[in-house]
Formats: structure tokens, C-alpha cells, sequence
């Protein structure tokens, strides 16, 4: 049994060097998927605003690598990021209670800020999920190694299952919706109130929708976040790393040809057998793209400006909705059908360009991103008892 199956997760010595210098490229894969993020995101609001036409061969081939490259790839990315640091923050040096009581405030905080987000501004927000299968992750966290393989396997299959099973459909549980043309004429000519309250009819179908097509791959690669930060797989070079590693390029080169040939011909959609392997390796691509991005020291000019943005990913990912909101929807500039896939593409570096500016400017003075401090803060915070014990 390793240590983490003991009481919370203990102390190490301190890692060598080298650890912390590979500890570096999570940033940069926290970047990378916020990128990805954003890429799929702005596509969803240009269609909830008014669906771009997509009229010539250059904006095809972009909306093909953005369906390969990033569609259903960002979100396993975060959630295996947010399992190793839960690992990484329960072997915090402070006691026990104080660690847990953290760690139920952070989930409490991201949870509540999920359920605003999707109200407020994007109807498939993430962060709820997040929240949520926290509370299982932390649950399971002492149980062994092999137990949590067994259960990643198990949540993996069904998951994809879950995605492809015909009869699985929010509407048939009771989960009504405004969709089609009367959604988008809201997004086009509605206020911002308007916009909100059809957030609010369809939050119930969205969530249900996120439950059946996402949350047990997002529970999945939290577990595989908790069990590479259990034997430090980003960490360190060690024979286990290698095998790892090695293992998931095969995976992930595997999945992008299935995904590149799928989306191309269109052959996945006409069998649910091919439709299910698809859906399995659009993870196996995620599982790839971890080992590529996190294998080397982050150096250069494109490791920098992730870094940089995956230092703030939370305000980032949030001010991002504020942004396309702005641009797509009729109570801001009402974009949303000229922003074809080159268009997007071309504001879409305008606006990363601005974040990176933006974070670099903020964090040469904070720690934290705006967001992550206010976060942080109210995470740390003892109650009034603790305090005055400290003291």
C-alpha cells in the first residue's frame, strides 16, 4: 500500500530538483486547455447567437481540426489537473481538520460558481461538475491504487455507454427545454434578463445533459490525476513514468488518426459500435495530449504565454464567457452569425493575446489571479475559534 491509501495524504521528503521543475509544465497544460477551452467555447456562443455559415473550404478545414484538436478534449484536461492538486493540497502542512476544511470550502466555492456561471452567462458550464465529483474524489482518495484502476476502467466504459446509449435523454426524465430557432431569436434580440431566464428554464436539461455525456470522464481523470500525483508521473523519471508515458503516446496517436478519419468520412455516426470506440478515444486523445504537453522542462515562447495563462485559468476561463457573451449575443454586439471559423479563430488571438498581456501585468504584482485570490482567501480563512487559538 502506498501512502496516500493511509489516513489523508501524509508528508513527503522533499522531492530532488528536478521535480520541481517538472512540476512547472502544469501550467503550461493548464493553459493548453484553457486554449482548448476557448476555441470550442466561442464556436457554442457564435451558434447560440445566430449559427455562422460555414461557406468555403478554409472555414471547413478549421472547423474539422477544431472538432479533432479541441471538442470534448479541454474538459478531461482540467479535471485531471484538479484531481492531482487535490492530492497536492491534502498533503498540505497543516493538520488534518484544517486540510479537510479546505478542501470542503474550495469544493463548496467552485461548485456555487459553477451554478452562476451556467445561469449567468454559459449554458454548458464545467465548474458545477467539478464541485460536485470533488466530494467523490476526495471520498475515495484512501483508497489503493489498484481499487482506483479498477474503478477508472469501470467509469471509462460507462461513460461512453452513457454517450451513446439512444434512450438516454434528459427530456425523457422531465427536463423540458427552449431550443431550435425560439432559443436563438432569445440570444439574438433578448436583454441580458431574457437570456438569463432561458438559462434558468434549461438549466435542469443542461445539467442532465453534462451528467449522461460528461461527468464520469471528468470523475475518471480526476482519479487519474490523484493516482499521477501518488507516484509523482510528472514529477520524477522514473521506470514507471517511462512505461506510462509511453503507453499514453501510443493511446493518444492512436486517437487522433481514429478521431482525423472519423470526422473526415463520417463513418463513426453510422454504427453505434463505431460511435462508442469514437467516444473512448476522444479521452485516449486527452490522455496523450497530457503526456506530450507535461514530458520536458517548459522552455520558449508558446511554454511562456501558456504558462502564463494557466497561472490565472479560472479568471481567464470565466472572463472569457464575459467576453464572447459580449461579442455574439444581441445585448452586446450581436456577432454571433458573422463569427465564422476564421473569423473566431482570428478575435480568438486577439483575445488571448490580451489575457496573456493581462496576466502577465497582474501577476507581477499578485501571487494570484483575481478570481484564484478572492478563492484563496475565503479558503484559508479559519473560523473565528482557530483564529483566536492561533493567536
Amino acid at each position: 500500500m502506498t501512502a496516500l491509501d493511509r489516513r489523508d495524504l501524509p508528508l513527503r521528503p522533499p522531492p530532488p530538483a528536478d521535480a520541481f521543475v517538472r512540476m512547472a509544465a502544469l501550467d503550461v497544460l493548464r493553459g493548453s486547455a484553457l486554449v482548448g477551452a476557448f476555441v470550442v467555447n466561442m464556436a457554442v456562443f457564435s451558434v447560440d447567437g445566430g449559427s455562422p455559415l460555414i461557406s468555403n473550404r478554409f472555414d471547413r478545414t478549421i472547423a474539422v481540426l477544431r472538432e479533432v484538436l479541441t471538442d470534448g478534449k479541454w474538459y478531461p484536461i482540467f479535471a485531471f489537473l484538479f484531481g492531482y492538486s487535490l492530492a497536492l493540497q491534502l498533503r498540505g502542512r497543516v493538520s488534518i481538520a484544517i486540510r479537510r476544511r479546505r478542501v470542503a470550502r474550495r469544493l463548496f466555492a467552485i461548485g456555487l460558481l459553477g451554478v452562476a456561471h451556467g445561469l449567468l452567462l454559459y449554458r454548458w458550464d464545467i465548474l458545477l461538475a467539478y464541485g460536485v465529483l470533488g466530494t467523490v474524489l476526495y471520498g475515495a482518495r484512501r483508497l489503493a491504487t489498484r481499487t482506483i484502476s479498477k474503478i477508472w476502467i469501470g467509469l471509462v466504459l460507462f461513460g461512453a455507454w452513457l454517450a451513446t446509449e439512444p434512450s438516454i435523454n434528459p427530456e425523457r426524465y422531465g427536463f423540458g427545454r427552449i431550443a431550435g430557432a425560439p432559443a436563438v431569436d432569445i440570444y439574438k434580440h433578448g436583454s441580458v434578463f431574457e437570456v438569463i431566464g432561458l438559462h434558468g428554464h434549461n438549466y435542469g436539461y443542461n445539467v442532465a445533459q453534462e451528467i449522461f455525456a460528461q461527468w464520469p470522464f471528468i470523475l475518471a481523470m480526476m482519479f487519474a490525476g490523484l493516482i499521477a500525483e501518488r507516484h509523482l508521473l510528472l514529477s520524477l523519471s522514473t521506470p514507471l513514468e517511462r512505461r506510462s508515458r509511453r503507453g499514453a503516446y501510443l493511446i493518444g496517436g492512436f486517437s487522433l488518426a481514429w478521431n482525423l478519419i472519423a470526422e473526415i468520412t463520417k463513418f463513426d455516426r453510422n454504427w453505434r459500435a463505431t460511435s462508442f470506440i469514437g467516444t473512448l478515444t476522444i479521452l485516449g486523445q486527452t490522455i496523450g495530449a497530457i503526456a506530450l504537453i507535461t514530458r520536458n522542462r517548459p522552455t520558449g515562447r508558446a511554454s511562456e504565454v501558456l504558462t502564463q495563462l494557466g497561472r490565472m485559468s479560472l479568471t481567464n476561463y470565466l472572463m472569457q464567457s464575459v467576453i464572447c457573451t459580449t461579442l455574439a449575443f444581441g445585448y452586446g454586439f450581436g456577432l454571433g452569425p458573422s463569427l465564422t471559423p476564421s473569423l473566431q479563430l482570428v478575435v480568438l488571438t486577439f483575445i488571448i493575446a490580451g489575457q496573456v498581456w493581462f496576466s502577465r501585468w497582474w501577476l507581477a504584482d499578485h501571487h494570484h489571479g483575481p478570481v484564484e485570490g478572492v478563492l484563496t482567501r475565503w479558503v484559508n480563512r479559519l473560523p473565528k475559534d482557530s483564529a483566536r487559538r492561533a493567536h
